[in-house]
């Protein structure tokens, strides 16, 4: 009797497990074709020169030309360039925007942040140099 016990739980048991690795992998399948593919990481890689040294004002020029290496939820990576067009800043299908500067000016080394898209946000450094009748008074 335990012996027949013992056969008819297992073989319940193997069954029990083969139907949940069937919807489990169901369950994956429905998912991933639901889900859109988003934006979750972004790294600067090149910033032109005209973007990291700044005479007098304080403030990079526009962002146009910043290459920046994005890592979308499917695991894909692209390097991108900002362009700008005829609604502003974009990189690849995202929108671009940088954060709001103040009007005081800050020489020496200061950081910016560019916006891509609604969440992921990136910096850099740059470098203001004041300009020189500023210094010899």
């Amino acid at each position: 009797m335990k012996k027949t016990f013992k056969k008819i739980m297992s073989i319940i048991l193997a069954l029990i497990s083969c139907f949940m690795l069937c919807s489990v992998a169901f369950a994956n399948e429905s998912e991933s074709s639901s889900d859109s593919v988003y934006l979750v990481d972004a790294k600067i890689v090149w910033v032109p020169l005209k973007n990291r040294i700044v005479f007098s004002w304080g403030m990079p020029e526009k962002p146009s030309g910043i290459l920046i290496k994005l890592q979308y939820s499917d695991g894909v990576h692209t390097v991108e360039k900002i362009v700008e067009n005829n609604i502003g800043y974009t990189i690849g299908k995202e929108s671009v925007n940088t954060t709001f500067r103040t009007d005081n000016v800050s020489y020496g080394v200061n950081t910016d942040f560019i916006i891509i898209g609604d969440i992921v946000m990136v910096e850099y450094k740059y470098l203001v140099i004041p300009p020189l009748f500023g210094l010899l008074i």
